[in-house]
């Protein structure tokens, strides 16, 4: 019992008080850090921010337009004045319009342009005529596409988000098994270093050969080492996790205490659901059905190419002086070879390809990952189990050698192999529960869940 309870002081002493003032750093402070003034979280989303941003700029395609040209010349046998003010309107069927007023006075040196004193009024509009049969057209594709690439790094973020997040709890989980180990690792040095005092006494009192004295201090100085190597992984450890939180070691260790491993309480869906989840709401997978939508948009763009460039003007006029006219204009070409077209459409039709083809492998992937990592929970859970009662047989061999020792019938390096046993029965129990929080957070990411929450969700049977 003595010795037990110095084990309870040891591994409180450790994990820290609640008199210290110290705040427990468990999972919702953690999750509190995970904003976007956080590097690597604004990393993870900021490009999405500039996809939305050039989404925005190129709505600007279609911005109203005011122009304005002003000539004024005096050359030695010529002289002219020419003014034109306008407004023009892109819309997103590709036609354009105008309105605008202008006058020309004297010889015109870049136009033909002549018109009464007042001046005249213009209305006009352009249509190309193919590309307004397909609804279709560069601006419309401009923007069309942006909107596309905007949602489609919406998703990138939020995929890059749960790898990120796994990472930062898979961390936090092994800090928190690295603390724990360094705990059990103290508490069984301890116990040598009392046992020392313990047979000091009974060898100068002529109870126990000087022998045991050498024993025991190598007991104490094997201890010491592994604990110096949990102390080195539980360091080592707190440096990689103290990165995704931008908190000095100072900082840590003034603040904040570690609690132990959470419980578990992470969900078990089958097979089935989990692979419909993962299926529906993988971020990954979003995106890549995106790029077939940027595909097939592409491919509607590229289909107006089959069709020559035709383009009709229509534009009207008033003069204040010389009354009313108009002027009809058409633009046409036609590629003959039509390389470029066949050129593209090919290159449309394989990038499908490519996207349905890695759909398909990344199906594959996550159905075998989920069968895999739901086979290791199992598994784990019921090795989870066994440890706890080989622990407590563990415990009692011990404590039965201890019993033999102090009664003279034992001897110290029994007890001191019955103490290791117990330990490594502890720690592998610990490995266990670490094991089984990484396979829980596995099976998060790979349904698409929400990284670090472990409540089963009634209605989708799958881990949030």
């Amino acid at each position: 019992m003595k010795l037990h309870g110095v084990m309870f002081l040891g591994i409180f002493a450790l994990f820290g008080s609640p008199a210290a003032g110290r705040e427990v750093l468990d999972e919702s402070v953690v999750e509190s850090f995970l904003n976007e003034a956080n590097p690597y979280v604004y990393t993870a989303v900021g490009q999405q921010y500039v996809a939305q941003a050039r989404a925005e700029a190129t709505a600007g395609e279609f911005d109203t337009r005011l122009g304005l040209r002003y000539d004024n010349k005096r050359y030695p046998v010529s002289d002219g004045v020419f003014t034109d003010v306008f407004v023009e309107k892109p819309t997103e069927s590709g036609m354009e319009f105008l309105l605008g007023y202008r006058k020309a006075e004297g010889v015109q040196e870049y136009n033909n342009i002549k018109t009464g004193d007042e001046g005249e009024m213009r209305v006009g509009i352009k249509v190309p005529v193919f590309a307004l049969f397909e609804g279709m057209n560069a601006r419309k594709y401009r923007l069309r596409s942006a909107s596309l690439e905007a949602v489609q790094s919406g998703y990138m973020a939020s995929d890059n988000l749960r790898h990120l997040r796994f990472d930062v709890f898979s961390a936090y989980y092994t800090l928190l098994y690295s603390h724990q180990a360094v705990a059990l690792e103290s508490d069984i040095l301890e116990r040598a270093r009392l046992r020392a005092a313990y047979v000091s006494g009974k060898v100068e009192a002529g109870a126990l050969p000087a022998i045991e004295r050498l024993e025991v201090r190598r007991q104490i100085l094997n201890r010491e080492q592994r604990l110096l190597e949990a102390e080195t992984a539980y360091e080592t450890q707190l440096g990689s996790f103290l990165r995704y939180l931008g908190v000095s070691r100072d900082t840590f260790e003034t603040r904040y205490t570690l609690p132990p491993l959470p419980a578990d309480t992470f969900g078990e869906p089958s097979y089935e659901t989990a692979l419909q989840h993962a299926l529906e709401y993988r971020p990954d997978l979003k995106t890549l059905r995106y790029e077939t939508d940027r595909l097939d948009l592409r491919n509607d763009y590229i289909a107006v190419e089959k069709y020559p460039r035709f383009n009709v003007a229509l534009y009207g006029v008033h003069d204040f002086e010389y009354d009313n006219g108009f002027k009809v204009s058409v633009d046409m070409d036609f590629p003959i070879e039509r390389r470029g077209y066949q050129g593209r459409k090919s290159e449309i039709q394989k990038g499908k390809r490519a996207v349905e083809e890695a759909l398909l492998r990344k199906r594959t992937d996550i159905g075998v990952q989920l069968s895999n990592r739901l086979k290791s929970l199992r598994a784990l859970r019921v090795n989870l189990k066994n440890a706890e009662e080989e622990i407590e047989v563990a415990r009692q061999l011990e404590a039965a050698e201890i019993k033999k020792f102090r009664l003279g019938a034992g001897d110290l390096m029994l007890v001191n192999q019955r103490e290791l046993v117990t330990l490594e029965a502890r720690i592998r129990k610990l490995s266990y529960h670490l094991r089984l929080m990484l396979s829980g957070l596995e099976i998060q990411r790979e349904t698409g869940g929400r990284i670090g929450a472990h409540a089963l969700s009634a209605e989708e049977g799958v881990m949030q």
